[in-house]
Parts: structure tokens; C-alpha cells; sequence
């Protein structure tokens, strides 16, 4: 089997390595330089003759390892075995070598492009190889049956990879016509693995070994061939394999049989291939017992639920006490057993439950899924409100009156605010409901007090979707451990002191993009190993209306206001809320039969319709909301400012001029040439002055032009209708034109 280069996949067949011999091919710079013998072998239009002993599970393509990211092709059949030397033995060095290999010879010398010996045994059978992992293992214990250390200069690394190839070196000299007697091949095989690992993973489970001997004497009419007892170590016929007549050609492993059968299509076969994985699979819950059921590991702590259904994070030591007092497993060994059943318990919750995080993922699927290449249990417990079965009737003569008549009048214009609210909290229900996760808009109300804020915010929403959770904290940095709020969907934020300080505004600010945008978060929490979480619940915000509390809602530039529903409530509740009881019995009432309605409601085209309709519904601001907050934001004391000082610049200093143009320092140095414009920017520091320029620029507040030239920054602020020429300039301006003429 060989291929054209280092490069390709395809395995070619019918031309054995000896018979190759065209030199011709070879570029003469490769026979002296290695790093150009390796160019032209790695070229993808080399046509020449890499070759291997080795035959792969998929014949027609290259061998390949266990390497991440690659499709596994291991060996199957081993033909023979190439030695690679690393010295230019003269002759007389081979032949004194073959008179110390006893009857064992090589068939073939081959001499490498680098002048290098190279020795080629052949096997009369080839070896059936059950596994790479044995196939390694194999040529670790090679030199006990074939003496390839007779010759200086081993290259022990190619010879321990079976998924190497070897570059045809072209000079072949035939040494002899042995080959490797397929009895002995076979008697060593089956010494080697005697002491081979056939528990590792990929081999399968190990099961009762009387178990499945029962189950074969039901499923083979053959099986009564086998001569004696069914133990491990145990040989007899390959019984499962039609054809195959062999009375010593199956041995007994932990996890399977090993089979020397020419008939078998691959050498080992794991018990779950011989009795099936659901025969498999119940002997081994008996075995272990229910005390290992849901029981799983996420490399650091062990995790099951208690008695009341909940969760629990265990050590090891305190599951091993468990096991015993609890589930009554043996904590000593017996004779002849390896192992306790507590410690059998443990390897197998360790080796076959185990995940890679333990954490809740808010209204991801339960149990172990699949996330990121890794295996979450996903311990999130919380359920949306179940609608109720009939449908729903909006107004006062349906079976949630107070809610409706709460909806007709909380918004203030009620439309297209409602509607728009509405189709939001539409899409973020049913992705909880329905446990398929879909990202959404982060939600900001404001209104006065006492109008209902609260209560849509925590009593609505939250009751809805299974609950709320506090996230002022970790949205401004000042929480260190999190992972409790990744058991909630919905994260409420209701205060207004965030807006106080600059720098916490901008932090949060930044926090809330990143929470709506992102799905991957860290979940910490003390004591436990940090997972990776997914979480794509909602931000509710709310706030007072004064200007203020208003600059509670982020810098509203083009890269967040894409990622919000901004509504404002009405001025004053036209609905009666009741003490607190007595209003979360009436949302238990109603809630139920809104929610149906809003299942079945279908949002108008207007709710879907915008340049960015990311989040299954177009965002929203209300327009007096966006203009208030920009006016509050720290963003437009400045752009005021240099309003002001471009005014002067284009109607007295430059009135002819179509732009300003210059770096972030010239633009301050600029205007701090008027004494009363350097006063007013002592509180703006350099380094802020490009950043607002931006932020001006994503506003839309200005028309700026940011070009980067090398390491600087050019701004260019073009002149618009708010900087007039003055009428002497326009005047200046026709006369310079009609003089051009």
C-alpha cells in the first residue's frame, strides 16, 4: 500500500515497495538536503511511492492516529515491518549482522534517499490487529520475536508509529526468502496480550463474565463448541464468525474476545457487539446497582440529587460513605476480586458519567447535553409557567381582565410600544417554555413610581419564565461568585444609582451588550470548578423618567441600541394594585390565560420589520427616551461643547472651510487657543477625547469621517446645515468663483 506523497489520502495498491525503483524521479538537490527532500515529498504534485505494511480499517485510505481534528483510520492488518537505521551501513555491516538474527532474516535491505539502511521482515499471514492502542503496544514488544537491534543507529520513534510512511529510497537488495511463520506470529500475539490493557475505553465495558456466557449460549447454537470454562485468559472457536473452524482462535478478555479467525473482519469484538449494547447495558446497572444512577463527575466533585430532588455537589470521600450506609455496597474486597464494589462504583461513575461541567443552564435541555464539543449536566430545575389549555380572551369579559385592562393602559403612547413589548415577551416565553433557548433584546421601562413598573418586571415576566434573579451586582463588577444566576432566565435590575459615576455607567453598559450578545459565560462559584455556561435569557431594567435615572439606559450608539426594547410607561397607573398577596394570587389566577393568549398571538409586521432584526423581533427605543438620554449622557456635555467651538471655527476662523480635520490632539490643542474653551476641557482627559469623537460618530450627533493612518487617527468633522457660512463669506465665495470664470 502506498501513496504518491506526504500530502495526499488515497492509498494505492499492486506495486510492492521492492519493485520500485525509479531513482530518476528524484530531484538531485533531495539526496543531500533533508529540509528539500521533505518540500518535494510534502508536495501535493509529487508523484513517487510512500509506503506502509500496514493495511487501515479503510483500506483505500491513509492511516491516520487519534490526532484532534483528524478522522480516524487505525491498522488493521500488519503485512510485515520496515526498521528504519539511522547510519549508512556498508554491506559488510548488514551481512555480519545477519549471521546474529539466527533464522529470523529480513527479506529485504533497502537503502534510504538519505544513504540511510532500512531492514523489511514479511510476515506469511499478516497480523489482525484489534486496536492502535495494542498495535503501539505490539511494536514496543516487537524486538522479542524479531531481532531489530542487531544493526547501530535504531530509530526507535518510527518504529513505535504504526501510521508512519516511508519514502521509497529506490536500491533494494534481496537478503532472503524468509518469512515470519504465521504459528509463531500468532503464539506471539497472544503473549503479548496477556499483559495488555484490554480495559481502556475503546475495547468497551467490562461485564459478568457468566452473564454473557449466557446470553451466548442463547444467541449462538455454536457456542456449545466451547470446550470447558468461559473465564477470562480462556481459549476456544471463534463461534460467533461463520466459517471460521479454528478450535483455539478466541480468547477471552475483560471487555470482549480476541479473535485469530482469517474469517473475522477485524480482531476484537466487545461484548456489546457479541450480546448487544441493551443486554450489555442492563447487566451492568444490576451489577453496579441504582446506587450509581445519576450519580456523575465533573472532575473535581461528584453530583446527584438528594432525596428532596435537588442537586447536591459531593466529594469523594462523602460518596464513598454514601455507598456504603446508604446503597449498602461493600466497602472491602472479597477474595479473588480486585476491586470493592464502593470503588467499582466509583470507577465507573468516574470513567463513564463523567462530564465536563456540572452547572444550571437556564432552560437548556435537562440532564447531559451536548455544548461546545462538551458534555454539561445541566442542573437547572426551574420550569416556565405551564398556559392554560383554552385559549385566551383579551378584555374584560376573558379570564384576565386585570391584565388587560393593565396593558391597555401601561404604555405611554401605548402604540406601537404594546404591541412591540408584547412580541418581545412573546418570543422570550416560548423559547423557555418550549426549553430551546433563543437570544433576545435586554428590556428597559421607564416611569414615574408606583405605575406598575415592579410588577410587570418581577411579577409578570418573572413569574412567567420560573423566576428572577438579582444581577446589579455582577452586571457592575462587584460580584465575585455568579453561578446562582444562571439558574434564572430573566435577570432584574432596579436601580438607579448605577447612572452616578461615569466609569460604572460605561462598565455596565458594557456588560448588558455582552449578556444579550454572547451566549458563553462563566458560572463561578465558591468551592466548585468553574464552567463555561450557556445562557441566553433577558435583562429587565427599570427606572424612574426624570433625566437623571434616565442615564441608567446605556450609551445608546449603534453597536447596543440594535440589542434593547426601550419602552416608557405612562404617567400614572390607571389600574388598582392590591396588597401583595392578594396580587400574587391574581397573577396565579390570570397568568395562566394570558399566557395562552400570547401563545396564540400573532405579532403585526411592524414588530419584525427594521435593518436589524437580530433577536427574533426588530429592537426598539421610544423616541423621547432616546433624545433624553442623550442629551443625559456624559457624551453630549462634550459634543455641546464642540458644537460651540466647530461653530466659531467655520463661521470666523475657517468660513470658507468644508471640515475640521486633524488627530484627537489637534482637535484639543485647537481649542484650548481660546482661554475660555481650555477652561471648560480641564475635565476631559486626552486620552477620552477619540473615544467621544467615536461616540459622537455613532450617535449620529455628528458627521465624521475616522481614518486610520498608520499609527494615528484622523478625524475629519465635515461642515452640515447647524455651521452657515456668514453672508460675507458667500459673497467672498461668488466673487472668487465669477472671477475663476
Amino acid at each position: 500500500m502506498h501513496l504518491r506523497n506526504l500530502c495526499s489520502s488515497e492509498i494505492f495498491d499492486g506495486c510492492a515497495p521492492w519493485e520500485f525503483t525509479d531513482l530518476s524521479k528524484v530531484p538531485q538537490e533531495c539526496f543531500k538536503d533533508k529540509a528539500a527532500r521533505d518540500r518535494w515529498i510534502n508536495t501535493p504534485g509529487t508523484d513517487f511511492h510512500v509506503y506502509t505494511l500496514f493495511e487501515g480499517v479503510q483500506k483505500n485510505l491513509r492511516l491516520r492516529g487519534d490526532r484532534p481534528g483528524e478522522d480516524s483510520n487505525p491498522p488493521l492488518l500488519m503485512h510485515g515491518l520496515a526498521v528504519d537505521y539511522d547510519a549508512p551501513l556498508a554491506d559488510e555491516h548488514i551481512k555480519t549482522a545477519l549471521k546474529s538474527m539466527g533464522e529470523h532474516w529480513p527479506a529485504w535491505h533497502e537503502r534510504t534517499l538519505s544513504g540511510n539502511a532500512r531492514l523489511v521482515w514479511l510476515f506469511e499471514t499478516p497480523i489482525r490487529l484489534p486496536s492502535l492502542s495494542f498495535t503501539r503496544y505490539l511494536l514496543e514488544k516487537i524486538g522479542e520475536l524479531l531481532p531489530v537491534d542487531k544493526l547501530p543507529g535504531l530509530d526507535k520513534p518510527a518504529l513505535l508509529n504504526p501510521t508512519r510512511y516511508f519514502t521509497n529510497g529506490c536500491i533494494w537488495n534481496r537478503l532472503s526468502d524468509y518469512k515470519v511463520p504465521a504459528p509463531l506470529l500468532q503464539g506471539f500475539v497472544m503473549r503479548i496480550a496477556e499483559k495488555f490493557n484490554w480495559r481502556s475505553r475503546e475495547f468497551g465495558k467490562v461485564i459478568s463474565l457468566k452473564a454473557v456466557e449466557e446470553e451466548c449460549r442463547k444467541k449462538y447454537p455454536r457456542f456449545s463448541e466451547w470446550p470447558g470454562e468461559f473465564t477470562l485468559g480462556a481459549q476456544g472457536p471463534s463461534f460467533w464468525i461463520d466459517g471460521s473452524t479454528s478450535p483455539k482462535s478466541a480468547v477471552i478478555r475483560d471487555t470482549g474476545i480476541h479473535t485469530f479467525s482469517a474469517h473475522a473482519t477485524k480482531a476484537f469484538y466487545s461484548w456489546a457487539e457479541l450480546v448487544g449494547a441493551e443486554f450489555v447495558q442492563t447487566v451492568e446497572l444490576t451489577s453496579l446497582g441504582k446506587a450509581v444512577e445519576g450519580v456523575f463527575y465533573d472532575g473535581k466533585n461528584f453530583v446527584f440529587k438528594d432525596t428532596a430532588g435537588k442537586f447536591i455537589f459531593e466529594t469523594k470521600d462523602n460518596l464513598r460513605m454514601i455507598l456504603s450506609t446508604e446503597h449498602g455496597l461493600r466497602a472491602t474486597k472479597m477474595k479473588g476480586e480486585e476491586c470493592n464494589e464502593v470503588d467499582r462504583a466509583l470507577s465507573h461513575i468516574i470513567l463513564r458519567q463523567r462530564v465536563d461541567g456540572a452547572t444550571s443552564c437556564a432552560f437548556y435541555p435537562h440532564g447531559i447535553f451536548e455544548y461546545n464539543g462538551k458534555r454539561i449536566l445541566n442542573t437547572h430545575q426551574l420550569e416556565a409557567m405551564k398556559p392554560a389549555p383554552e385559549a385566551g380572551l383579551w378584555g374584560e369579559a376573558g379570564k384576565f381582565p386585570f391584565l388587560s385592562q393593565f396593558f391597555d393602559t401601561f404604555f405611554h403612547p401605548v402604540e406601537p410600544q404594546k404591541e412591540r413589548f408584547l412580541a418581545w415577551f412573546q418570543h422570550f416565553y416560548r423559547a423557555c417554555l418550549n426549553r430551546e433557548p433563543r437570544s433576545g433584546h435586554g428590556l428597559f421601562i421607564c416611569g414615574p413610581v408606583g405605575v406598575g413598573k415592579t410588577f410587570l418586571n418581577r411579577g409578570v415576566i418573572g413569574r412567567a419564565v420560573g423566576g428572577f434573579a438579582l444581577a446589579h451586582k455582577y452586571l457592575t463588577g462587584s460580584q465575585e461568585f455568579n453561578s446562582e444566576l444562571f439558574d434564572s432566565a430573566f435577570w432584574v435590575i432596579d436601580d438607579g444609582s448605577i447612572s452616578a459615576s461615569e466609569a460604572l455607567h460605561r462598565l455596565f453598559s458594557e456588560n448588558i451588550k455582552n449578556a444579550v450578545a454572547n451566549r458563553d459565560h462563566q458560572a463561578n462559584e465558591k468551592y466548585r470548578k468553574a464552567v463555561t455556561t450557556p445562557w441566553q435569557g433577558r435583562i429587565g431594567t427599570t427606572c424612574n423618567d426624570d433625566p437623571e435615572s434616565i442615564r441608567m439606559i446605556p450609551n445608546l450608539d449603534i453597536s447596543i441600541r440594535e440589542k434593547l426594547m426601550i419602552f416608557r410607561a405612562a404617567k400614572e397607573a390607571s389600574v388598582k394594585f392590591f396588597e401583595q398577596s392578594e396580587m400574587e394570587k391574581l397573577l396565579d389566577r390570570e397568568l395562566p390565560y394570558f399566557l395562552r393568549w400570547l401563545l396564540d398571538w400573532q405579532p403585526p409586521i411592524h414588530c419584525f420589520e427594521g435593518a436589524e432584526v437580530r433577536f427574533g423581533i426588530a429592537p426598539y427605543c421610544e423616541p423621547s427616551l432616546a433624545r433624553i438620554s442623550n442629551q443625559s449622557s456624559s457624551v453630549n456635555a462634550f459634543s455641546e461643547l464642540l458644537q460651540k467651538w466647530l461653530g466659531e471655527y467655520f463661521t470666523e476662523q475657517e468660513p470658507s472651510a468644508t471640515f475640521w480635520e486633524g488627530t484627537a490632539t489637534d482637535l484639543r490643542v485647537a481649542m484650548s487657543s481660546n482661554e475660555i474653551f481650555a477652561e471648560m476641557l480641564r475635565p476631559y482627559r486626552p486620552e477620552r477625547f477619540g473615544q467621544m469623537i467615536v461616540q459622537l460618530q455613532l450617535k449620529r450627533i455628528l458627521d465624521v469621517e475616522i481614518s486610520d493612518l498608520g499609527e494615528q487617527r484622523m478625524f475629519r468633522v465635515n461642515r452640515d446645515h447647524r455651521f452657515k457660512k456668514p453672508k460675507a463669506a458667500l459673497v467672498a465665495a461668488a466673487a472668487a468663483s465669477k472671477f475663476s470664470k
